[in-house]
């Protein structure tokens, strides 16, 4: 890989503000490190299926029970369709209805597909707990700190991966992606960065698309740069249609990470695109949608409490891509990525993977508790549409007024601009297009 090579160079660029395309703004910033954008996921709304759960080992009997009692309730809801529990959230849960649920048709593998996908999952899920075995609760924060390319534990998990790719070449399958992209996206600096290195060499679309991915959500700024490399010698359609939606993710760093993106990989055919882009609303203002005013939010889910959120249980040994639900995290063991202490302490409760009604656009391990009971432990993160009270909008509003419309992610596209035509120009889409000559059309 080429990244080594360039990091300099591109280290060199990536720290400007964002704030410079614009002379409205003058403050200077450098790019949010990586343990400034965990403290900025930490600010997110969380939702969860449970508004209260059991959280020390002591109370493992009653979460036993209790996940048992949920597990059964949701089958008597799903008598006609795997999705009927979730149609019902969507109808009773104002908190969950937004959320971007698969329902009807869409959320159920194909049997071959399921057969792959839990042969993969598998494997990983094997290796990373092996991996962990015996490790002390720090463990984790310290391996956090090693540099991307230098731990010791993701060289001997890509060395078994490339030891099953020799074999198998299937591992480079889209199922194969979706698992290893799944199973590391929460995973330390490391275990990103290998993924980074098989997707590039992987020669598919699903590939650039979710290279395209971690240039956009990944909160360590080596292994974006590797993301960003990876995707020079790709064709554009296979990431620009992601690359764009960054830049309308109604989160501040994603945008940023966007247009940065758009600049080093010299996406001059956007500029058109972008000036376009000026006229439009902001991602994160509020707009109408079945006569009611709602936004687009980000919200994050703990994963190892939601398990039906997203699939719906299982009760028969016989289903494909089966899993157990875990318990509540433990604070005595250590949390880590898609092994945390309750997969080694299973409930008896088993959900269906084949079966997804809702994904994560990223995740991430955030802190949970102080002091010696603190431990990292998973969150994914999606888009949620949510209705406004009146006294929200009345908010919004005039924080935008404040704002002078120059919000961060309008800031992003200029960044954008400015990078890729060396000009400066206004705040507006009729500016930009008098200073690049532009007909609207």
């Amino acid at each position: 890989m080429k990244t080594l090579c360039i990091f300099l160079t591109l280290f060199c660029f990536l720290p400007l503000s964002l704030a410079q395309t614009s002379s409205t703004k003058s403050s200077k910033e450098q790019p949010l490190t990586e343990d400034e954008l965990r403290q900025r996921l930490l600010l997110i709304p969380e939702v969860s299926l449970n508004k209260e759960s059991a959280e020390t080992s002591d109370s493992s009997r009653l979460a036993r029970r209790e996940l048992e009692k949920q597990a059964h309730a949701i089958k008597q809801k799903n008598k006609n369709g795997l999705d009927g529990f979730v149609r019902e959230l969507q109808k009773e849960r104002a908190d969950l209805a937004g959320l971007p649920f698969v329902v009807g048709k869409g959320f159920l593998r194909e049997s071959v597909a399921a057969g792959n996908l839990e042969t993969c999952s598998q494997a990983c899920r094997k290796w990373l707990q092996a991996s962990l075995a015996g490790k002390p609760k720090s463990f984790y924060e310290h391996e956090w700190t090693v540099h991307p390319h230098s731990s010791p534990r993701a060289r001997n998990f890509q060395d078994t991966l490339n030891s099953l790719v020799s074999m198998n070449n299937g591992w480079h399958e889209p199922f194969a992606l979706s698992v290893l992209e799944e199973n590391l996206m929460a995973e330390n600096p490391s275990f990103r960065w290998v993924l980074v290195e098989h997707l590039e060499k992987t020669r598919s679309k699903e590939s650039g698309t979710a290279l395209a991915r971690r240039a956009l959500f990944d909160s360590n700024l080596n292994v974006r740069l590797a993301a960003l490399d990876a995707l020079r010698t790709r064709p554009a359609v296979d990431y620009s249609p992601i690359i764009v939606q960054g830049l309308k993710f109604p989160w501040a760093p994603a945008a940023a990470h966007a247009a940065e993106a758009i600049v080093n990989l010299k996406m001059n055919n956007l500029i058109p695109r972008l000036v376009d882009m000026l006229d439009e609303p902001d991602p994160g203002a509020f707009f109408t949608m079945n006569k009611k005013t709602v936004v687009r939010e980000l919200v994050r889910i703990h994963h190892q409490k939601n398990c039906f959120l997203c699939h719906p249980p299982s009760f028969s040994p016989k289903d494909q891509v089966r899993s157990p639900v875990p318990l509540p995290p433990n604070p005595k063991l250590i949390n880590i990525g898609l092994d945390p202490s309750g997969y080694r302490e299973p409930s008896g409760v088993f959900i269906r993977a084949d079966a997804t009604f809702l994904k994560a656009d990223f995740a991430a391990m955030l802190p949970v508790g102080k002091g010696r009971k603190m431990t990292y432990q998973r969150f994914d993160f999606v888009v949620r549409v949510r209705e406004l009270a009146d006294k929200e909008k009345q908010t919004m509003e005039a924080k935008l007024k404040k704002s002078d419309r120059l919000t961060d992610h309008r800031i992003a596209i200029l960044f954008a601009l400015k990078g890729l035509t060396g000009k400066e120009a206004g705040p507006t889409a009729k500016e930009w297009r008098k200073a690049l000559a532009m007909e609207k059309k």
